[in-house]
C-alpha cells in the first residue's frame, strides 16, 4: 500500500511539473494491466457528476485545511524575507504558458529576472524529509489597470456612473423602508462621498442615489450607493438574493462565472490570495486572481459567482493576462 501511494505521488508530481501528460500516464497504465480500462471507465462514470476541478482536486491531492495552512506558513517563513519577494500564497503553476493541474505554492516577486540572478528557487517544496512535495512557481507581480471606464456602453446592461467614471453594478442589499435599496459598486468608481450616481436602464439615465460609504485599501475595494427609492429593483439586479461565499486555499481552482455587461464569461481561479499593482500606483494583496483576463474597462464591480450561484467576489481590475476580484464577503462585511 505504501509503495502504491509513493508511486501515485511520483506520478502526480511528474504531471504537475509537465514531464509527462495525463494521456501518456493513462495509456501506459492501460497497456500494462489487463482489465484496467473497464475499471477506469467505471470510476470515471462514478465521479462524472462531481463539481469540476475543486472536489476532484481535493480528493486527488488529499490536502486538508490544516495541511494547506502548515505548508503555507513554512513556505512564507522560507521565502518571505528573500529580497524581491512580495508575496507567497497558494495558486496555480504554469509550464510553457499552460496551467498545471493541482495546487502549487506561488512565490510572487517584483522583477523575476532580478530575483533569478540572486536566488535559485527549488522546483518543489516539502516540510521534512518525507513531507509531501508541492510544486513551486515563481511569478512576477502583474501590473494591472483599474476597470473604471470613461464611456457608457448602451445596451450592455446596467452601467453605474459616478461623476466621470463608470463601472458595473455589483448587486443590491435587501430594500429597506419605502423601497429604498442600497447598491454595491466598486470603491474606485463610487467616490467621493455624497456624489450622485446614475444607472443606465433601457437607454435611460436613472438616479439611484448618492455614495453613502466608500472603502479602498490594499485588500478591499467597494462602495455603497443609496438614498433613492427604487421603483423597479428587478431592472437592476437578479432575484432571489444569493448567498455570499468566501473562497479558501483548499477550494483549489473552482469554476467562476462573471456577470458582465450584456454577457457572461466563464473562467477559473488561479489563487484566492494574490497581489497586483494597479495603474494608480496601489498594490493590493489578498485578492482573487483568475486564470484569464475576462474583463475590460467599465467592468469594475461586476459580480463573480461559483457553480452554485453564490457570490464570491467583485471585479477590481485586470492585467494583460488575468482578471482580479475582491472578496465579496470582505466587501460586504466592511460596508455594513
Amino acid at each position: 500500500m505504501k509503495e502504491a501511494e509513493e508511486l501515485i505521488e511520483k506520478a502526480v508530481l511528474a504531471v504537475q511539473e509537465g514531464r509527462i501528460s495525463v494521456e501518456e500516464l493513462l495509456q501506459g497504465a492501460l497497456d500494462a494491466r489487463g482489465g484496467y480500462a473497464q475499471r477506469l471507465g467505471a470510476e470515471l462514470d462514478r465521479v462524472a457528476r462531481r463539481e469540476p476541478r475543486a472536489q476532484h482536486l481535493r480528493r486527488r491531492t488529499r490536502l486538508g485545511p490544516k495541511t494547506y495552512t502548515k505548508l503555507l506558513k513554512h513556505a512564507r517563513a522560507t521565502f518571505g524575507e528573500w529580497p524581491g519577494v512580495v508575496h507567497v500564497s497558494w495558486g496555480r503553476k504554469y509550464t510553457g504558458g499552460r496551467p498545471v493541474e493541482g495546487p502549487a505554492l506561488v512565490v510572487r516577486v517584483k522583477e523575476k529576472r532580478e530575483v533569478a540572478e540572486e536566488h535559485r528557487f527549488p522546483a518543489v517544496f516539502r516540510v521534512g524529509k518525507r513531507g509531501r512535495a508541492i510544486p513551486i512557481d515563481v511569478q512576477q507581480v502583474p501590473n494591472a489597470r483599474r476597470h473604471a471606464g470613461s464611456q457608457i456602453f448602451p445596451g450592455r446592461g446596467v452601467v453605474i456612473q459616478v461623476g466621470p467614471l463608470q463601472g458595473t453594478l455589483g448587486g443590491a442589499l435587501q430594500p429597506g423602508t419605502k423601497g429604498i435599496a442600497t447598491l454595491l459598486v466598486s470603491g474606485h468608481v463610487g467616490r467621493p462621498l455624497g456624489a450622485k450616481a446614475i444607472a443606465l436602464i433601457d437607454s435611460r439615465n436613472v438616479r439611484v442615489g448618492t455614495v453613502q460609504k466608500s472603502v479602498v485599501t490594499d485588500t478591499m475595494d467597494g462602495a455603497l450607493i443609496g438614498g433613492e427609492a427604487m421603483m423597479d429593483l428587478g431592472a437592476l439586479v437578479d432575484k432571489p438574493a444569493r448567498e455570499i461565499r468566501a473562497l479558501r486555499d483548499e477550494d483549489g481552482h473552482p469554476s467562476i462565472t462573471i456577470q458582465l455587461l450584456k454577457r457572461t464569461v466563464h473562467t477559473t481561479v488561479d489563487s484566492c490570495d494574490a497581489p497586483a499593482t494597479f495603474d494608480d500606483g496601489q498594490t493590493m494583496k489578498g485578492i482573487i486572481q483568475l486564470s484569464t483576463r475576462a474583463t475590460n474597462p467599465g467592468d469594475s464591480g461586476a459580480p463573480a459567482l461559483d457553480y452554485l450561484g453564490r457570490i464570491v467576489g467583485f471585479v477590481v481590475g485586470a492585467s494583460p493576462s488575468n482578471t482580479f476580484l475582491v472578496s465579496a464577503k470582505e466587501v460586504v462585511d466592511a460596508l455594513k
